[in-house]
């Protein structure tokens, strides 16, 4: 008898879910970036007991035929990518077609979607034991509906794992408002238990998005933050004058994509702690890099990314975050101090000091990693 053996396509997609679903927040995250991945304009959410009983994504995207929801529920079936070059150039949230057959690996699972031009919507329901799926005529408007219940029910190791429904659910809240963020055009809706949490109507602006995910009373702290060097931009909000406790209003994205990434984050806070403040300003920090210049496809969940330049980035965000705290005369004193003059031909600063500079930084952060304290940027 032989000692290798091919796994079950039920196995295989639970050690898959393993990797992209850890938790109900994780489910809301892939099902979200589906939704807005097909357009859509309106994105609501409704949980029962922390997404641990029951999570349901309803979107008004594009939605799908009976045909390419049955394909959409099998592993590495996407519509987002067709040959390896198009992975250098990934512009999509999601891509790698994995989410939607792990969460239906681990829960009761059912998917409805009607792309406009079929005769009628496509149920499916899926046995996460045997993997079977069963489809029949259903009856919505264009678009699509996901609902999963029960999470790990049929993997209890993992879901003694979780946290109680209470600290789930805030972590739901961060994620839609973390997908809110960066599309003021669209509303996204999040209710709890059968209440209403959270109503993020179409925004006029970036801003007006950032002052309803933030609150009202940080609309008159809020500063802009645009640096740009080459084909890089840093762009986005920092609040000045106010702090939090915690870093949970700190938001990093990479063309789009809701990212955690520790060169932003440390780039960020290094910025801020220059200026000798208790607590964490929030920052709602937008990247625009060449696609070619960043790897997207470093995680199955695609919260990481790796950067070809990582010295640069760290720069340029450290920079216009300072230079967005201190305000236009402070931010030009910091520019001059930190990277010698600005010239029409070297733009933001010169190459040299920026890798000098990025040095420092990186020293920085292994000591305080370490040792837990700070560094201070060069004279």
């Amino acid at each position: 008898m032989p000692r290798i053996h091919v796994l079950p396509s039920e196995l295989v997609n639970q050690i898959a879910a393993g990797e992209v679903v850890e938790r109900p927040a994780s489910v809301v995250k892939e099902l979200i970036e589906n939704a807005i991945d097909a357009g859509a304009s309106s994105v609501e959410v409704f949980l029962e007991n922390g997404g641990k009983k029951r999570i349901e994504v309803r979107d008004d995207g594009c939605g799908m035929s009976r045909d390419d929801a049955l394909l959409a529920l099998q592993r590495h079936a996407t519509s987002k990518i067709r040959e390896f070059d198009d992975l250098a150039r990934v512009r999509t949230l999601g891509f790698r077609g994995e989410a939607l057959p792990s969460i239906a690996s681990v829960s009761r699972f059912s998917l409805t979607s009607f792309d406009g031009m079929s005769e009628h919507a496509t149920e499916i329901e899926c046995d996460p034991l045997t993997g079977e799926r069963n489809a029949r005529p259903a009856a919505r408007d264009r678009g699509t509906t996901v609902v999963v219940r029960e999470l790990f029910e049929n993997v209890p190791a993992r879901r003694k794992f979780l946290r109680s429904p209470d600290a789930e659910f805030r972590s739901i809240v961060t994620v839609v408002s973390s997908y809110a963020l960066p599309l003021p055009s669209r509303a996204f809706r999040l209710s709890h238990n059968g209440r209403l949490v959270l109503d993020l109507p179409p925004a006029s602006s970036l801003r007006d998005r950032a002052v309803q995910v933030l609150g009202s009373e940080a609309d008159e702290y809020l500063a802009e933050i645009d640096e740009s060097y080459d084909s890089t931009r840093a762009s986005g909000y920092v609040s000045r004058g106010l702090r939090f406790g915690s870093r949970r209003n700190q938001y990093f994205f990479v063309n789009g994509r809701l990212v955690r990434d520790r060169v932003l984050t440390h780039a960020a806070n290094r910025a801020a702690e220059a200026f000798d403040f208790d607590g964490h300003p929030a920052i709602v920090l937008f990247l625009e890099v060449d696609s070619a210049a960043v790897d997207v496809n470093v995680h199955p969940a695609k919260t990481e990314v790796r950067f070809r330049d990582s010295g640069s980035i760290h720069v340029i965000v450290e920079q216009a975050v300072r230079r967005a705290l201190g305000g236009a005369e402070e931010g030009a004193e910091l520019l001059a101090s930190s990277s010698g003059p600005r010239t029409q031909d070297s733009g933001l600063f010169p190459l040299q000091t920026m890798t000098e500079r990025y040095q420092h930084s990186h020293r920085c952060f292994t000591v305080s990693r370490s040792f837990s304290r700070r560094c201070r940027p060069p004279p």
